[in-house]
């Protein structure tokens, strides 16, 4: 129901979707898929108010015949991840819940098959010269913007999360469940959250692996938690006989690498294995580091990779980061990425949201910010932006159980979140630290059946008792050595 013209109930009518059998890449089943229609922008653009844009859905059935009339949605990262291209993946990931639940995927706007906003494609042959090039990251910043803006439903001012979960639960209305399930990881946590604020009563259970909050002013955030996250990963060294030992010097290596005006850089581009040669500011050392931290395998190698950089050999480090590269046939929306960001990011940023504190910025992480914050400094001021409630940054208590999931090494989405979050939420939110995880940790064994048992329990109470903390002795993994080296 909803409020018409003097404020009757009136009938809302249900959204159309049809599905149809479908083969998707890597799913061993057949699934279904089909569209939903949405209007574009009707709130700030008069118009297009007839516009339309196509959302895409992807079910796995579940496999009982008599399956649960309460589904899983999963809210994809980014933002500007595709959920659909994640099928096969996600259906391994949850075969226990898709015993008896279906499993809907659906492409936020912007993203996958969804009315999508893509950058203009850069090859990984792109020399680093160029990658780091400030004239060059200008430049490709506004040619995605103007690619974006070219497309027939180019108003950017209508790509945010509040219409991305709008368009979730419209599909949810089109399946006829009265309630649903959703595990969101990264940025998905944050389109979680939206959700519960705008249709709690829709919400029987709620996943949260790695929090984004929505007033935590991401491009600031990041940098602060991204340093916080590789002094943690020095000490962690140093507290170690065997890393302190083959890395004795690794903090003052660290701090004369930041610290430097520029750097010069040469090396082995790791894909064409061609010669490179440029510089960096010193402070981009703060990203380049954060983006090694993300998995626990690949920030093994961040000690060695910090001790040859200080003595000029980049090759580790260079080939560190080149594993961190995303799957070519897995692009991220980056249009959309900003187009979120922008609008709802960056005016906390300024200061220009009412009610939200820019987060403080010591003097000591100030070159860690700048790093994290630069591509949305230069591009959040020209960006169109869609228009945020205020309402959109507060988080309320929970009506229905919610399971939060932190890595404790985690670069951007630490504990220190999912705790506020939790703490906001209520008495049905719990929270789980796996001390030794990086950046998401729902894909471990035994938080997958944990996962299981709380969104299968049948009361509340079950639910809350879920063994969500059983991942927190796992160890971390030992730091990288190359063969033949003898300390």
């Amino acid at each position: 129901m909803g409020l018409g013209l003097g404020g009757q109930a009136v009938a809302l009518a249900t959204p159309k979707l049809d599905l149809a059998p479908c083969r998707v890449d890597g799913l061993e089943r057949e699934a279904k898929c089909g569209w939903i229609a949405r209007p574009l922008n009707t709130q700030t653009h008069p118009a297009t108010k007839d516009a339309e844009i196509r959302i895409r859905v992807l079910v796995i059935p579940a496999q009982a015949r008599h399956a649960k009339p309460d589904p899983v949605f999963f809210l994809a990262g980014g933002p500007g991840q595709s959920a659909t291209e994640l099928a096969s993946l996600l259906s391994g990931r949850f075969a226990r819940l898709l015993n008896r639940r279906d499993l809907v995927l659906v492409d936020q706007r912007g993203t996958g098959q969804s009315a999508p906003l893509h950058c203009p494609a850069t090859p990984p042959t792109r020399p680093l010269s160029e990658a780091v090039d400030p004239n060059r990251q200008s430049a490709d910043l506004l040619a995605c913007l103007k690619a974006a803006q070219s497309l027939p439903y180019g108003d950017l001012t209508a790509f945010d999360t509040t219409r991305a979960m709008q368009d979730l639960d419209a599909v949810r209305a089109a399946l006829g469940a009265q309630q649903i399930n959703l595990i969101g990881g990264s940025y998905g946590t944050r389109a979680g959250l939206e959700y519960l604020r705008l249709f709690p009563e829709r919400v029987r259970r709620l996943v949260l692996d790695g929090v984004a909050p929505p007033d935590a002013a991401l491009p600031i955030s990041m940098g602060l938690d991204a340093r916080a996250a590789l002094l943690q990963h020095i000490e962690r060294c140093e507290a170690s006989s065997e890393c302190k030992t083959q890395f004795p010097n690794l903090r003052q290596q660290w701090s004369h690498l930041v610290q430097q005006k520029r750097i010069q850089v040469r090396g082995l581009h790791p894909i064409t294995g061609q010669p490179e040669q440029f510089s960096i500011p010193g402070y981009a050392m703060w990203e380049l580091g954060r983006m090694a931290l993300y998995a626990p395998e690949v920030a093994a190698v961040l000690p060695h990779s910090i001790s040859q950089a200080s003595v000029g050999n980049w090759a580790p480090f260079l080939g560190m980061l080149s594993l961190m590269n995303g799957h070519p046939r897995r692009p991220m929306a980056g249009a959309l990425h900003f187009s979120v960001i922008c609008a709802e990011d960056f005016p906390v940023m300024t200061g220009q949201v009412q009610g939200v504190s820019v987060p403080a910025i010591p003097a000591d992480a100030q070159a860690a910010v700048q790093a994290s914050a630069e591509v949305y400094r230069l591009a959040c001021p020209h960006w169109p932006k869609a228009k945020v409630d205020r309402a959109f940054y507060s988080i309320r208590t929970a009506p229905a159980p919610v399971a939060i999931l932190s890595g404790g090494s985690d670069p951007v989405t630490p504990p220190h979140h999912g705790d506020r979050v939790a703490r906001l939420l209520g008495s049905k939110a719990i929270h789980a630290v796996v001390p030794n995880a990086g950046h998401g940790v729902m894909g471990l064994s035994c938080v997958r059946d944990a996962l299981f048992e709380f969104i299968n329990a049948t009361s509340e109470e079950e639910a809350l008792k879920a063994p969500i903390h059983c991942a927190r002795d796992i160890p971390a993994p030992s730091p990288f050595q190359p063969l033949g080296h003898r300390p």
